[in-house]
């Protein structure tokens, strides 16, 4: 049942009316996405938008180029909890409050 369109859905011609509005709703998000994809495509081919940077990288000067950045713990040397050195792999086990699995001795 529609209230706003009075459409009733318990009768064929109300299920029918149903059934088409919905068709056209999906046909109209189909066609957002399709312009969205196309116009990101647009930008990225001029070069104005990318990817996410990866951790322990940073955008260079030209814009386009990526390069090394370390880590601000790393930059202090600040040691982790066991005196090694930061990575992105244990930053990532912080980040994801997943314990590191020990190895079998």
């Amino acid at each position: 049942m529609s209230l706003s369109e009075k459409i009733d859905g318990t009768s064929a011609s109300g299920r029918m009316s149903l059934t088409m509005m919905i068709a056209f709703n999906q046909l109209e998000r189909d066609l957002v996405s399709e312009r969205t994809k196309a116009a990101l495509q647009y930008l990225r081919n001029q070069g104005k938008i990318s990817g996410t940077i990866p951790f322990g990288s940073k955008l260079d000067s030209d814009g386009k180029s990526l390069v090394p950045d370390a880590a601000e713990l790393a930059a202090r040397n600040v040691p982790t909890k066991t005196g090694g050195k930061w990575s992105s792999g244990s930053i990532f086990r912080i980040l994801q409050n997943r314990p590191l699995k020990l190895a079998a001795l």
